[in-house]
């Protein structure tokens, strides 16, 4: 089979929606389906400087009215899309789209010139942004927020199944399209790990030259490899690092909107020693970093009234059997089983996160009791390979 995958993303980047993206390309590949990508990274620089330029047009517009300049911006960026995707898919015969995003259905709909079915992947809800709490557009009531949720639920009319990452996220798909009269199959897929691909591999020679090389031998390394946003909670990771010893350093995989805010807090609390921000980082240099890690935090917050699906970052660092210290909130406190395969914590407790890893640093018994049993049931009930 022939598989177009669509998403009006960037791929590959920082974060669980291009994992999740990643795996599935590599898994149906290795079932022998051919699959190509066509992703906002495909859009040639010269493109986007074209659209930089058309926004500045209409950059006058951000100090009268936002919500305005945010939406032409964003038909700017579509319109871009639509042209790459259009070119791309004139270049080969598929048999289905599979589109990770409303926009991408939407926009792949347009341009479909042969009708293949279009299956649509929803990594979070309609209309609603899992990154950006402080901006008051996104709230469930401003003109911004409804107006972008009917833009998404156009997808409803092009798509013929839709698959939710979580039952949570299924149940409201599934709901939204009852009531909005659409007879779709919608089904719950968990996200899920190539744990052959997540697994610790280094000798111990070779994990100490890593840490030469990060800057960090001799010390305990956590790790937070996650997209800079509000939702992913970074910054209270980086603010555990008060209460935690000068042994201890924090790793942070990863850009986003939230940088300067975490620098911020970083400079402000003198924590410029226990703290190393790495920037983005590829799915080779997580595996890097992993090998090196001691702790893996997962420190999501709720968002919108939104909290994070079965969450791809957790998942990969207990295939690496790493301890997990994570929010007790959506998806997480599905997956992790307090004090069994991993620790839960109050979101937004950065003390929390702290006592944890503490108390786990003093308890090797209890660390490795949950380092086994974390791998051992991200195999049993999230490998890639269940899936195939």
């Amino acid at each position: 089979m022939k598989i177009q995958f669509v998403t009006t993303g960037n791929f590959p980047h920082v974060g669980g929606k291009s994992s999740h993206i990643e795996t599935v390309l590599r898994g149906m590949r290795e079932q022998g389906h051919e699959c190509r990508i066509v992703s906002y990274s495909d859009i040639s620089e010269g493109r986007k400087n074209v659209a930089t330029l058309k926004k500045l047009a209409y950059s006058p517009l951000r100090f009268i009215n936002f919500d305005i300049y945010a939406r032409k911006s964003e038909r700017i960026m579509y319109q871009e899309f639509k042209a790459v995707l259009k070119a791309k898919l004139s270049e080969w015969k598929f048999d289905a789209i599979l589109a990770e995003d409303p926009m991408a259905a939407v926009i792949a709909s347009k341009v479909n010139k042969n009708k293949v079915p279009i299956v649509m992947v929803m990594h979070s809800y309609f209309g609603r942004s899992m990154g950006a709490i402080k901006k008051a557009r996104f709230a469930v009531s401003a003109d911004y927020f409804k107006r972008q949720k009917e833009e998404h639920l156009e997808s409803l009319k092009v798509i013929a199944k839709l698959i939710g990452v979580d039952n949570r996220i299924k149940e409201e798909c599934a709901q939204i399209a009852r009531e909005r009269g659409f007879e779709i199959p919608v089904v719950s897929i968990e996200n899920f790990v190539d744990t052959e691909k997540y697994k610790p591999t280094f000798s111990e020679e070779e994990k100490e030259q890593l840490k030469k090389e990060y800057g960090v031998e001799g010390r305990k390394v956590i790790t937070c490899i996650r997209r800079l946003c509000d939702k992913n909670g970074v910054i209270f990771a980086v603010d555990a690092m008060k209460n935690l010893p000068d042994d201890f350093v924090l790793l942070v995989g990863g850009d986003g909107d939230c940088r300067s805010e975490i620098e911020k807090s970083i400079a402000d609390n003198h924590l410029e020693q226990k703290v190393r921000m790495l920037g983005s980082v590829n799915s080779e240099e997580v595996i890097r970093i992993y090998n090196i890690s001691n702790y893996v935090v997962v420190p999501s917050i709720t968002v919108n009234g939104l909290q994070e699906a079965t969450s791809i970052s957790a998942l990969e660092a207990m295939s690496f059997k790493l301890p997990v210290i994570a929010s007790s909130i959506g998806g997480l406190k599905q997956m992790i089983e307090d004090g069994k395969n991993g620790i839960l914590v109050e979101e937004r407790d950065s003390k929390a996160i702290a006592d944890a890893i503490n108390k786990l640093d003093n308890s090797p018994e209890m660390y490795k009791t949950i380092a086994e049993k974390s791998r051992a049931d991200v195999i049993e009930y999230y490998s890639l390979y269940i899936q195939l």
